[in-house]
């Protein structure tokens, strides 16, 4: 898994930006706040065991990902 930015196509940023458009009448306030979080984990490990000679040997390679990401966004009309 490659830790490295990539930049997003104008296609791309349509499907993950979402958007709202509203026409209101007359309104006493208007609040909106939006977050968004990212988060990425590795673990590596790794088990090497030998004995000799001529016998016994154990490897074990373990690589765990895990990532998460979450947006929301509020909107209060008054």
């Amino acid at each position: 898994m490659s830790n490295e930015a990539i930049e997003l196509s104008l296609d791309e940023l349509d499907n993950v930006a979402g958007g709202l458009s509203l026409i209101l009448g007359d309104i006493g306030g208007f609040a909106s706040s939006a977050n968004n979080s990212f988060y990425q984990k590795t673990l590596n490990v790794a088990q090497q065991t030998y004995a000799g000679p001529n016998g016994s040997y154990t490897g074990s390679l373990f690589n765990f990902s895990e990532v998460a990401s979450s947006a929301g966004q509020n909107i209060v009309i008054s």
